[in-house]
């Protein structure tokens, strides 16, 4: 990286600063330099921790009172059906994601299963602890790579990533689609720890064993959670390979942790989950439409200018700062994380939160090198606290000020997010079929989740909806800009396969109340004139299950059917 020093300590220093703290000694006069008012408030510990207490409570209300994101809500059932004896990728569940999407959440589940508390409150517990263990571990970290006289810095940090993990996964996102205990929210959770550590390796520091191994092994599960987010720790060794130029250091204690804990997850998956090699990742590779977004559909100006900025902060940033390399490795993993965005494929918003986090962390790095460090004992105690409370009861009040989703969730009190289409299927499956079955049947997750979910009912299908479809109708469809990778000896076949799988399923878990899509606008598809109910009923032994369904309703864009009888057994071959 140009313009990149190579960190070097001097002998017998743990670290080193360009900028002196402000509550070192004058070099002239040997007597302590006074600060002003603003300068002891920023340079006094209390007040970024106040910051990071206030950031946390509010990411803790963020979480209770957002409804459940409906991809984790699908995942659970996924957790919960294996806990139940079932298989993934098989009869019980298919998804395009990993394993480890749904392994992550088992404590969650199966302490739901054993206690009987609600699974959604426990997996929120779950994340908002494990995001506790991250900030823990980054500050230990952090310790070691600033001095005691640097404390204040360290605080800040801490305050930052507090801001980062607690609030940001509520914000940009929408009501419905908060992103805790999303995928790459337990990404940014796994692998943060792994950037000041590597910023003690760029410095030549030492650090123990065990903090390295337990630092990278979770880096190694962050990358099995999805694999292209190796980008991030690629990335990240090559500039520790670029700057301390040793071959040798390129084998340690955390990358020996992260290529264990990779391929002894990839002997697992092989051995519990060979379906996801054989039917899921073939399957969503050819047919999920989301992942067929050109590469340069998402290349946004708003992220190269943020790569641009963060590489003006690390330059910003003074050079004998033990900041600084910390700012060149939060610029490498933003620059990963962005990679990784673009290798998914897919233009999701949460995809981008990692990248968000870390390039935000990486501006913040001159501003937090020049903050000033208060004398140890300046202020009497009572005057840290009030600073304190007083910097997190202004972090409490902007948030519920704050004129976005974050803000309307909290202004809300749990109510956000409670009167769209998602909870008019929840109230309608709690009225009709509250602890029994349920199914939406359309091309994306919600409205079906987290609907079942928070009226406790079971689901249908083992997709989290019909999305092998709109690579179906436009394989059919023949249209030159159609980005389906179906061949057309394939089409039959995965039609064959969705027919399939949707009979056994509805034979095996017959739902109470059915939700169908009404013609006019399918995601995947978009409006058309597509009647998913008379494509469906094509295949006589769906036309026979369905003969014990009768319309009772319509809730917007979808009919609602109950089921009144048992319908006859089925079989043949499915009649396109």
């Amino acid at each position: 990286m140009p313009g990149l020093p190579t960190f070097r300590r001097p002998a017998g220093s743990r670290t080193v600063s360009s900028v002196k703290a402000a509550g070192d000694s004058d070099s002239a006069h040997g007597t302590p330099r006074r600060l002003g008012l603003l300068a002891r408030g920023l340079g006094d510990p209390s007040t970024p921790l106040g910051l990071t207490l206030g950031f946390a409570l509010a990411g803790a209300l963020l979480s209770f009172w957002s409804r459940l994101n409906y991809d984790v809500a699908w995942l659970l059932v996924g957790a919960r059906r294996l806990l139940a004896g079932g298989s993934l990728y098989g009869l019980d569940f298919v998804d395009v994601n990993p394993p480890l999407a749904v392994h992550v959440l088992l404590p969650a589940g199966a302490l739901a299963a054993w206690s009987g508390i609600s699974a959604i409150g426990l997996l929120r517990v779950q994340t908002l602890l494990a995001t506790a263990l991250t900030l823990g571990a980054c500050l230990g970290l952090l310790g070691r790579l600033y001095t005691d006289g640097e404390r204040t810095k360290r605080i800040w940090w801490l305050a930052a990533l507090a801001f980062a993990t607690f609030v940001s996964p509520a914000m940009h996102l929408g009501g419905e689609a908060v992103a805790f205990a999303q995928r790459e929210h337990w990404i940014l959770l796994l692998a943060l720890p792994y950037l000041p550590l590597l910023a003690l390796r760029l410095r030549g520091a030492e650090v123990p064993a065990g903090a390295a191994v337990g630092v990278g092994a979770a880096m190694g599960l962050a990358v099995s959670m999805k694999p292209h987010y190796a980008a991030v720790w690629l990335g990240l060794e090559a500039l520790r390979l670029a700057v301390r130029r040793d071959l040798r250091q390129v084998v340690r204690a955390e990358t020996i942790a992260v290529l264990v804990v990779g391929a002894s997850y990839l002997l697992l998956v092989v051995l519990t989950a060979p379906g996801y090699f054989s039917v899921a990742l073939p399957l969503a590779l050819k047919t999920y439409w989301a992942y067929q977004q050109p590469i340069l559909a998402l290349i946004g100006p708003a992220q190269i200018a943020l790569l641009a900025l963060a590489c003006l902060a690390v330059r910003l940033t003074p050079a004998a700062d033990p900041t600084r390399p910390l700012a060149a490795v939060l610029l490498t993993a933003s620059a990963g994380a962005y990679v990784a965005y673009l290798a998914g494929g897919t233009s999701w918003s949460y995809h981008l939160l990692p990248f968000r986090v870390l390039v935000l962390l990486c501006l913040l790095a001159p501003v937090i090198a020049r903050l000033p460090s208060a004398p140890p004992h300046e202020a009497p105690g009572a005057l840290r606290i009030a600073r304190g409370l007083a910097a997190g009861g202004l972090a409490l009040g902007a948030l519920f000020a704050w004129p976005g989703d974050a803000g309307r969730i909290l202004r809300g009190a749990g109510g956000y997010g409670s009167d769209g289409l998602n909870a008019m299927v929840q109230q309608t499956i709690a009225e009709h079929a509250s602890g029994a079955t349920a199914v939406v049947l359309g091309t994306s997750v919600p409205p079906g989740f987290p609907a079942v979910s928070y009226a406790d009912a079971d689901w249908t299908l083992r997709h989290s909806c019909l999305w092998p479809l709109p690579a179906i109708l436009r394989a059919r469809s023949g249209s030159p800009a159609d980005r389906a990778r179906l061949r057309p000896d394939e089409i039959d076949a995965v039609e064959d396969y969705l027919r399939n799988s949707l009979v056994e399923d509805f034979q095996r878990r017959p739902p109470t109340l059915a939700f169908v899509a009404r013609p006019g606008w399918l995601q995947g598809v978009g409006r058309s004139r597509f009647d998913l109910l008379a494509f469906l009923l094509r295949d006589p032994r769906f036309e026979a299950l369905w003969s014990g369904y009768q319309q009772i309703g319509r809730l917007g864009p979808l009919l609602v059917y109950e089921r009144t009888v048992s319908a006859p057994s089925t079989s043949g071959a499915a009649s396109r």
